[in-house]
């Protein structure tokens, strides 16, 4: 899929901000993370792909899956959830 240049420049703006609160991912699929200067990013889950993906150093990770519901482990192994 081809992206337009502004949606990459829309992408670093954020780059390197200080999270504000835990990101909220809904059970869903949707993602929230506010940030410490108020601004917002929400993800939407995408009906064929895997629209997001969190990943903590502790290994954690939490992935949106398609059309919505997620995945969830610690390590290698993914473990779905609709």
């Amino acid at each position: 899929m081809e992206r337009a240049p502004s949606d990459l420049s829309e992408a670093l703006a954020i780059f390197n901000r200080t999270v504000d609160v835990t990101p909220s991912p809904c059970s869903m699929g949707p993602l929230r993370i506010r940030f410490a200067d108020s601004s917002e990013l929400s993800v939407l889950p995408d009906p064929n792909y895997e629209a997001w993906q969190l990943a903590w150093s502790s290994g954690r990770s939490i992935m949106g899956l398609p059309g919505g519901g997620l995945a969830t482990w610690v390590g290698l192994a993914p473990t779905g959830h609709s």
